[in-house]
């Protein structure tokens, strides 16, 4: 959850090369498979999170359960680009979209790498904890 928005930052900050008049192969496609590529190394693990959070009987009988993880933060972001372009798609537009975009994806790998851990889960009581098999055992062999 740190390399993919981090590759993702990457992306948009190759945007700040585009200049008047645009070279679409110098400046423009080399950006897109880094951002690709971190939003696919992203939603994955993103997903993982998210279903992970949720008990599993719910989650097995709820399973658009992501829906809202997904919709409401994107229809969020598209109306803050508003805000960013002030009515304006210009090169200095552009850039700005892409600085913010940028910053808020590197943020997001910061916030990952300082704050997402893998949780401990306790013992199962159920499970053998080795030494001797005890009498009954499968492993004890015959009596």
């Amino acid at each position: 959850m740190t390399v993919g928005p981090a590759l993702a930052a990457a992306g948009f900050l190759w945007y700040l090369l585009v200049r008047e008049p645009l070279d679409f192969w110098v400046q423009v496609l080399p950006g897109l498979p880094l951002f690709s590529l971190g939003l696919a190394i992203t939603v994955p693990p993103l997903t993982s999170a998210v279903l992970g959070a949720i008990p599993p009987a719910p989650a097995a009988s709820h399973p658009p359960s992501t829906t809202p993880s997904r919709g409401s933060p994107a229809s969020s972001r598209v109306g803050c680009l508003g805000l960013v372009l002030a009515g304006r798609l210009d090169t200095d537009g552009f850039h700005r979209v892409a600085l913010v975009s940028a910053l808020l994806m590197a943020l997001g790998a910061a916030r990952a790498w300082i704050g997402i851990r893998r949780p401990t889960r306790p013992p199962d009581p159920a499970a053998p904890r080795g030494g001797t098999p005890g009498p009954g055992s499968p492993a004890a062999g015959p009596a």
